[in-house]
């Protein structure tokens, strides 16, 4: 039996207690202090299908080698420059990434691969700065740790993190950041295959203090489990998370990649019913009710494909004791490239005098 090595990855917060924001954060809007936050599922560049799909061990290595080839493929330093220009654009004062991937290259079959292929949040970064725009990681949260051996002489490990942004160039008597946090849910899919063996598939959260001026909020960022696990995992992750989020003395902003439909029909799981019934406003729903607002899938992979039609709204942002007063989608192909194969949410909320 081939065997696919997981490591246990750590969560890294990255900045101290205060984390200064920019011009245009909270900005004043007709006498109101507004925060502006960005939802973005970066694209690790493939869903690992033809990794799953082997049936052999010859399949297998031919799916490894395809699998690096289509992470390669997809443009990973140009999206990342695409999704740059976007923050630039839309000016959030907070981002929250899932799929913020870790790329590495090492000699086969002498473990752990510690060769950086591409940093997907790196590489952000590097593009934040090249326009000029001032950004730091409020935290990252290291999940999924795998590494396999291929027929391209070389070992490919993936780490699979979430992280979260803020801007950096406001005093802190306007906008502060602090006491990041995160964690891994108990409930976990364990990825079971005849070939690669047993795989726990770790998903997390993260949180935030905010402070506004006078005003103070919780932001939450979470990545929940997928199909084909089953459905009872992510509701399972996310009772865990509202009950994370029931500690919270102030409001709260949740963004994240839910991977539940929260449009009705096609897909739709409980999750988005249960995130509501724990006092949480889809700000989508609440601001946009006649419009579906889909925001995946942008395109096809196994093997990448053109711009296919969007069937699930699975990027959502929630406020709890706080309101969006606009929410929008962004993320549309430029010149054949997408910044990912999700569209992104932005939402403005408006803070409490």
């Amino acid at each position: 039996m081939f065997s696919i090595k997981t490591r246990i990855g750590f969560p890294c917060v990255l900045l101290g207690a205060v984390l200064l924001l920019g011009p245009g954060a909270a900005a004043q809007t007709a006498g109101k202090r507004v925060v502006r936050v960005m939802q973005r599922n970066m694209d690790a560049g493939t869903d690992m299908g033809y990794i799953f799909s082997a049936t052999d061990p010859v399949s297998l290595m031919k799916g490894i080698a395809k699998t690096y080839n289509e992470a390669v493929a997809s443009n990973i330093p140009q999206r990342e420059a695409l999704l740059a220009a976007e923050i630039g654009k839309q000016q959030p004062d907070l981002v929250a990434l899932q799929e913020a991937s870790l790329w590495l290259t090492g000699p086969l079959n002498e473990p752990p691969p510690t060769t950086v292929l591409y940093d997907q949040l790196q590489l952000l970064l590097n593009e934040l700065q090249n326009l000029g725009l001032h950004y730091a990681v409020v935290a990252v949260n290291t999940l999924l740790d795998a590494e396999v051996p291929t027929p391209l002489g070389f070992d490919l490990r993936l780490q699979d993190r979430d992280a979260m942004l803020a801007r950096t160039d406001l005093a802190p008597s306007e906008f502060s950041v602090s006491n990041a946090q995160m964690g891994v849910y108990q409930a976990e899919f364990v990825l079971g295959n005849p070939l690669l063996g047993q795989i726990p598939v770790p998903r997390g959260w993260m949180t935030a203090d905010v402070q506004v001026g006078s005003a103070a909020f919780r932001f939450a960022n979470t990545h929940l489990e997928s199909p084909p696990a089953p459905t009872d995992i992510q509701v399972a992750q996310a009772q865990e998370l509202v009950l994370i989020l029931a500690t919270a003395t102030t409001p709260v902003i949740l963004c994240g990649d839910f991977n539940a439909n929260a449009e009705p029909g096609y897909n739709h799981f409980p999750t988005t019913d249960l995130i509501v019934s724990a006092g949480f406003v889809d700000a989508w729903h609440a601001l946009r009710p006649f419009e579906a607002g889909l925001t995946w899938p942008l395109h096809g992979e196994d093997p990448y494909t053109s711009q296919s039609k969007p069937n699930q709204r699975m990027d959502l942002v929630y406020t709890r004791g706080v309101g969006a007063e606009k929410t929008y989608r962004i993320g549309l192909p430029v010149q054949g490239i997408w910044p990912s194969d999700h569209a992104g949410v932005v939402a403005a909320v408006s803070m409490p005098e």
